[in-house]
């Protein structure tokens, strides 16, 4: 668990996640790139994506690095359990779903029958 992880954790235990530009405000664009991939692929990718549902909410746009960061992480993952929460917090913001909806369709779908019998999730 990174930095970021455990701050958006202990910010939900208060059930108040922070929009995502919070929480990489002291980050350059590359390393908050990697964070966002890394974290949408780990344990609490849910997490990631309910702050980045909420920073489009709240901001209007996640930037380019953030949209490719994001679904990136979601195919690195394993969970079928966070899978199934990280796409359920972005299905459930609209504004997330009118923009990006099928990006994150076609990335879900990218390789689907050649990873089907390894990766069944």
């Amino acid at each position: 668990m990174n930095d970021r992880e455990d701050r958006l954790s202990q910010r939900v235990i208060g059930l108040d996640i922070p929009p995502l530009r919070r929480l990489l405000a002291d980050l350059g664009t590359s390393e908050a790139t990697a964070t966002i991939r890394d974290s949408a692929a780990g344990s609490l990718g849910h997490l990631v994506c309910q702050a980045c549902a909420r920073a489009l909410e709240e901001e209007g746009d996640l930037g380019p690095g953030a949209l490719s960061a994001l679904p990136g992480g979601l195919r690195l993952q394993h969970s079928l359990l966070t899978l199934d929460g990280s796409v359920d917090a972005l299905l459930d913001s609209g504004p997330f779903v009118s923009r990006y909806g099928q990006q994150l369709c076609d990335t879900l779908l990218r390789r689907h029958d050649d990873v089907l019998n390894s990766q069944p999730i």
